[in-house]
């Protein structure tokens, strides 16, 4: 992640969600490059959980550069202080429901005015650039035939689209709405997961998570990467090198036991996953 060609030890970012898994990723890779960032939480009160995931991932003195503010997407208030000083905005924060959600015109509102609250304050603050992080949620499930790419959408309308589907395609269609009419530098990552069909199956006997999603299932729902391949340069991690950061986030997170005290960490010849 290289986002400007000044010195980084001057710029700030503003992650929203900071205590999330990709924000946290995001955050730490900003770091260790050297740029100021600011983290957003719904709970000012969380900081001290995020320093901790942070700090055996980066030198003492990183985390000298990360600061924190409370916002909510549910509320305008704080957003204004949060990207004060700022020269970026990376928005990865948005609802995700523990299963089916009780009220989706709930999570649809948060997702999409929660967006605009962000890239409202952004504008007011003449941020340079908003990184707004969508799905392929909201390309995968309307007309489309794989390989999908970011001229598609999902259709909200559609039977197959569930509640998450709906938020994360009206918050992106919102999004592009406001920064087209306010002139706003604006980029959107759609970030896409690829998991067995046997292992969703088997995850939906107990998981309602997982029972969401069954009846996407045998669809071809690949996308293309060619237009992130042609403008940032980028290309996926080896497999090998993505199972290894998989099986060291089990054991990091405590869901699967190492071998013991005498077992040697497997190399994956990058920074250990955390989460």
């Amino acid at each position: 992640m290289n986002i400007a060609h000044d010195d980084p030890r001057n710029i700030t970012v503003l992650v929203t969600g900071v205590s999330g898994f990709l924000a946290g990723h995001t955050a730490l890779q900003l770091l260790k490059q050297g740029y100021r960032v600011r983290g957003s939480l719904r709970r000012i009160g969380k900081r001290d959980d995020v320093r901790d995931q942070l700090r055996s991932h980066i030198h003492p003195a990183g985390l000298d550069k990360l600061s924190f503010v409370e916002a909510d997407l549910n509320s305008d208030a704080g957003w204004d202080a949060a990207v004060e000083g700022c020269r970026f905005v990376i928005h990865t924060a948005s609802p995700f429901p523990p299963g089916y959600p009780e009220n989706e015109d709930a999570l649809i509102r948060t997702a999409r005015d929660g967006a605009l609250r962000v890239l409202r304050a952004a504008h007011r603050a003449s941020i340079k650039r908003v990184v707004l992080t969508s799905s392929i949620a909201a390309t995968n499930h309307g007309d489309g035939q794989a390989p999908f790419t970011e001229e598609n959408w999902t259709d909200p309308k559609s039977p197959r689209s569930t509640p998450y589907y709906k938020s994360k395609t009206l918050a992106e269609r919102a999004a592009w709405a406001f920064a087209r009419e306010v002139d706003l530098d604006l980029a959107v990552i759609m970030p896409s997961d690829d998991v067995p069909d046997e292992l969703v199956r088997t995850m939906a006997q107990t998981n309602s998570d997982a029972r969401i999603i069954v009846h996407e299932l045998g669809r071809d729902l690949n996308v293309s990467a060619a237009k992130a391949q042609r403008v940032l340069k980028w290309h996926s991690r080896p497999e090998e090198e993505c199972i290894c950061a998989s099986a060291q986030s089990l054991i990091d997170l405590g869901l699967v036991p190492a071998l013991g005290e005498a077992a040697v960490p497997v190399d994956c010849g990058h920074d250990q996953a955390w989460a």
